[in-house]
This record gives C-alpha cells, structure tokens and sequence, in this order.
C-alpha cells in the first residue's frame, strides 16, 4: 500500500485542525491504517471514542455526542 503525498496530506491535515476548532477540547485524527476518522471528546468525567469514513460524518458523529439528548428530542 502507498501512502497519500502532496494535497492529500495536506487536506487530512486542514480537516483534522477544522474539526479540533469546532470542537474545542476534542482531538481528532485521522487513522493511516483503519483510513477512518476518529476523534477523543471529553464529557462528564469520562472520554468518548468516536469513528466515521469522512470528516462530515465524524462531525455529525461528535455533534450527537456532545448534543444533550432532551435536544435531539424535541
């Protein structure tokens, strides 16, 4: 397997700091060898671990996760 040069690194590395801003607190990463993106959000005394294929899906992830339930119901 090759790995990604030029823009593509350059592009994972612009998303990932995009999301750690949105998200202030969290760390995020991409995976060179799951080639998903996971991130690490703190909440109430404990981490959660989350995972998705793109840096969308991984902020709708985070955005759930960080969304207190009561919210999403309504």
């Amino acid at each position: 397997m090759t790995r990604p040069v030029g823009p593509v690194i350059d592009d994972v590395a612009a998303a990932g700091v995009t999301l750690q801003r949105r998200f202030p607190g969290s760390t995020v990463w991409f995976g060179k060898h799951t080639f998903r993106w996971w991130a690490m959000l703190p909440q109430a005394r404990r981490w959660v671990l989350v995972e998705a294929a793109t840096p969308v899906q991984l902020a709708v992830r985070m955005n759930e996760v960080l969304t207190p339930q009561r919210a999403r119901d309504k």
